[in-house]
């Protein structure tokens, strides 16, 4: 493959390969240093790529390992941002972030809608509370209430979910 076409197929597979990885790590500088490790990778291993199959997922393969790679690499200790409001939790490997995100899931599906509500506008849009009232057309107060509540029962469901194991 010549270098001006590999430079086309890079530049086209780039924007979707940031977007898996960020979809994956949820942080923006480890989407940059990984995609960068992964571009790396994928002009190293073209060689073995067979051009009958999807360059995509080919793409995609080795983004998976990377993503990994990084993780065991940097030996990061990683507190969960979606769980760090019930619980400080801090997670050692990529499978321990996988089941935080899992047990996260269940959590906020355990709560009262307006609960689920407000801790995502919270915590996972970033807005403050008073953007967050006027969107549920309520008080800046009784949004703050709700965050104590909402935290408050995601605490207590974590606590019932880790007696049971």
């Amino acid at each position: 493959m010549a270098g001006g076409d590999l430079e086309a197929l890079i530049k086209a597979i780039s924007p979707k390969l940031r977007l898996f990885i960020h979809q994956k790590t949820n942080n923006l500088s480890h989407t940059d240093d990984i995609l960068q490790e992964t571009l790396i990778s994928i002009s190293q291993a073209l060689p073995v790529w067979s051009q009958n199959k999807p360059f995509l997922n080919f793409c995609l393969s080795i983004a998976k390992h990377e993503i990994a790679d990084f993780y065991i690499k940097q030996k990061i200790h990683v507190v969960s941002n979606k769980l760090n409001f019930f619980v400080n939790v801090t997670v050692n490997n990529l499978l321990d972030k996988l089941i935080i995100k899992d047990i996260y899931t269940y959590i906020i599906h355990k709560l009262p809608t307006n609960y689920r509500l407000v801790l995502i506008y919270k915590y996972e849009e970033g807005l403050s509370v008073k953007t967050i009232a006027k969107i549920m057309k309520t008080t800046p107060k009784a949004i703050e209430s709700i965050l104590f509540r909402a935290r408050k029962q995601g605490r207590f469901l974590y606590s019932q979910l880790t007696q049971q194991t």
